[in-house]
């Protein structure tokens, strides 16, 4: 057991050697029971005998207690604020919503698990992406360039 809050981190690498088949990953929230429903899942797939680096993104994980999962993005575990609290694999019959999972086999399975991690992606300190003024730039005297507001001033004139 642990506890993780996912506001901090983006989500849990994997590092695992499967079978070919699909495996959810579960994670069940500090702040209710399993029977209470904060159970969140998300599934990947594996290749047979390949060990993968599977990054699941907490984004990916939805409460799978409810009757039916609409994937909204306010329905995944870190939208919700929940914090983690222990984790599980799970070999399911059925994906999301009662659809059968299409991988699934009935004779014997493997997962093998090296390693769970958490991880956060880097982030720009600043990115500002705009086309503010760049129509007008041209038509402008260097003059009535400078008199405009600053966007307008920073854009360089095109000849």
């Amino acid at each position: 057991m642990f506890e993780v809050d996912p506001s901090v981190h983006d989500g849990i690498v994997l590092r695992v050697r499967g079978d070919g088949n699909r495996y959810k990953l579960r994670l069940r929230t500090s702040d209710g029971s399993f029977e209470k429903g904060f159970i969140y899942q998300a599934p990947f797939d594996t290749v047979k005998g390949q060990w993968m680096d599977i990054k699941l993104p907490f984004d990916y994980f939805y409460n799978n207690r409810q009757t039916v999962v609409n994937y909204a993005p306010e329905d995944t575990i870190k939208a919700r604020g929940k914090r983690l609290f222990d984790t599980g694999f799970v070999y399911s019959k059925f994906d999301f919503n009662e659809r059968l999972n299409s991988k699934f086999l009935t004779e014997s399975f493997q997962l093998d698990v090296e390693s769970i991690r958490l991880y956060r992606d880097v982030r720009p300190a600043f990115v500002l992406i705009s086309s503010a003024g760049t129509e007008r730039v041209n038509r402008l005297t260097a003059a009535e360039r400078m008199r405009d507001i600053p966007i307008v001033q920073l854009n360089p004139q095109v000849k």
